[in-house]
């Protein structure tokens, strides 16, 4: 792991993590059953992809467990009291709108009183926009306050009209928050990593039960509340303290410019029909990508990638003039409508099976295939058992990972949760490879071996993704994508260089990566969507963990 992290870090972020995690698994379901209850409800109809009856109460648990983990880890301030007010009053506009479908221009003002809040008790506000047009510094002068609290409940909106498909916004805000995460640390605003680590445990806890197909919604008391809480972390990141460096402006909005982008051409389009720019329709990016013909879990992970891109360009970018940064960005923006304008405008291609010129038809035994798949996976285990040299950080992440495993699994199995059981299980091959790549394999073991032994891994998963079947089977639904997109890119393009870790660290988790990838295909294949196997897997991995975990302590003594 990189130099700069010691171990007491890692223990504090972590428990930081579980302890969000932890509760957020535990108050999510009971939000549901009170949503039922109380009939906190919502109900289908044309605009709506959903078809049945679904609960949307999500965002009280999301308050309750950040006002709760707040507690906990954190000493009581001005800031977070102004925070944690606001959260509170947002939460309770949230939910009154969920229950009684407020007036939209009613609940646009009452927007305006958490963000108010929060700057009066706080005193943080957006003073300065940088130069972003070139032709200077924008100060903001008196109007500050009232331009952050404009800019703050603009973004709340835009994150409340991107929650139109199973685990969309929640998982925007998750992609949002590792880079906010980043820039906080990084930069000296401690705080605001810790609450965004918090925001990223609260999040993996609720798209548990919220990625396709969703078991309840987060509502307008989660949407809201997420989007206040990216608003403070936001303004908070642009101000200058004592120890903390101010962010330029514009690289926070970048991180958001999708769904700031979409918001702004949603409403511009109604402003052109003479419709109210608060009339609900289908016009939005999901919308539209459902439109082009792409599966739900295909439109959420089209947007997942866009917004990493985003994320990715504005920590890449950071040190640009703001000027380049503002340009680009709308180009960028305007590239990617244009594009799918383009494909909207397109006509539709119909294929017929038939014609194919060539058609490959494997019809390998089942049985074959499993025994193969099974001996490729324990073979790895095996390699990881035998011949990993841990660190003691190496064993303080084991253990924690042991506890986010046992978390997060989903030890009921139901079948609407396997998709979460194989993003945990891809977090476990990555953290095993990982930890086997960084140990000295060419002192106990021949490095050709291992080097076969991928390769061959490679190739048994071409192989199998030939056939149709395995390659439906290995089709990763939306909380697996996000898994890997974090995992890949964040870890290794972000991360990593915010730590300024060394060429080999990062080549290390690449390398762990494209190992991981196939390892991951071929467990789901094995599998084939059978929960019965999970558990079985689930425990063997737990017991592998805990070796290394021994490992690491018999290393200190």
């Amino acid at each position: 792991m990189p130099d700069i992290w010691c171990l007491k870090e890692i223990v504090y972020l972590g428990l930081v993590l579980i302890t969000s995690l932890g509760l957020s698994l535990l108050f999510t379901p009971i939000s549901s059953v009170l949503a039922k209850r109380y009939g906190f409800i919502d109900l289908p109809d044309p605009r709506k992809v959903h078809s049945r009856i679904m609960p949307r109460l999500g965002g009280l648990a999301m308050a309750v467990t950040l006002i709760i983990s707040f507690l906990i880890h954190v000493s009581l301030s001005k800031e977070i009291f102004g925070f944690i007010l606001g959260a509170i009053m947002i939460c309770f506009v949230g939910i009154l709108d969920d229950k009684f479908s407020l007036n939209p221009k009613l609940k646009y003002l009452l927007q305006v009183l958490p963000c108010a809040s929060f700057i009066v008790t706080s005193g943080i506000y957006i003073r300065s926009l940088g130069d972003l047009l070139g032709f200077g510094e924008l100060q903001l002068g008196a109007f500050s306050p009232f331009f952050t609290v404009f800019g703050m409940v603009g973004l709340m909106n835009a994150i409340n009209l991107s929650d139109g498909l199973d685990g969309l916004a929640a998982g925007k805000c998750l992609i949002a928050s590792c880079f906010l995460f980043v820039f906080a640390y990084f930069y000296g605003h401690y705080l605001y990593s810790i609450l965004a680590i918090m925001v990223i445990g609260i999040l993996m806890g609720f798209l548990r039960y919220n990625s396709y197909p969703a078991r309840l919604f987060m509502g307008d008391s989660g949407s809201l509340l997420l989007g206040y809480t990216m608003a403070v972390i936001t303004v908070a990141l642009v101000q200058e303290g004592p120890r903390a460096m101010n962010i330029k402006p514009i690289s926070m909005a970048i991180i958001f410019a999708l769904s700031i982008a979409d918001t702004l051409v949603v409403m511009g389009r109604r402003i052109i029909k003479k419709k109210s720019i608060f009339h609900p329709d289908r016009t939005h990016f999901h919308h539209r990508l459902l439109g082009l013909g792409f599966s739900h879990p295909t439109s959420v992970g089209v947007v997942y990638l866009i917004t990493f891109f985003f994320g990715i360009i504005a920590w890449v970018f950071r040190g640009v003039m703001d000027w380049i940064q503002f340009y680009g960005a709308i180009a960028l923006a305007i590239s990617i409508y244009m594009g799918l304008k383009f494909l909207e405008n397109r006509p539709a291609v119909k294929t017929d099976n038939c014609s194919c010129t060539t058609q490959v038809v494997q019809n390998y035994s089942s049985k074959a295939v499993s025994l193969v798949s099974l001996g490729i996976l324990l073979s790895f285990l095996f390699f990881v058992v035998a011949f990993s040299s841990p660190s003691p950080k190496i064993g303080a992440f084991s253990l924690g990972i042991i506890v986010f495993f046992i978390l997060l699994f989903p030890w009921n199995g139901r079948k609407d949760d396997i998709s979460v059981a194989h993003a945990c299980f891809y977090l476990a091959i990555l953290f095993l490879n990982y930890i086997l790549t960084i140990s000295k394999l060419e002192i106990v073991l021949d490095i050709t071996y291992w080097n076969f032994f991928s390769v061959a891994a490679w190739c048994w998963t071409a192989m199998l993704l030939i056939s149709r079947r395995y390659r439906l089977i290995s089709y990763p639904n939306t909380f697996e994508a996000l898994t890997i997109l974090v995992t890949f890119f964040y870890l290794t393009f972000v991360f990593f260089d915010a730590c300024n870790a060394s060429s080999s660290t990062r080549n290390h988790m690449i390398l762990a990566t494209l190992v991981s990838i196939p390892l991951y295909l071929i467990l789901k294949i094995y599998l084939r969507r059978k929960n019965v196997l999970n558990k079985r897997l689930a425990l063997i991995f737990i017991a592998v963990f805990i070796i290394i975990s021994l490992k690491a302590l018999k290393s200190i003594f």
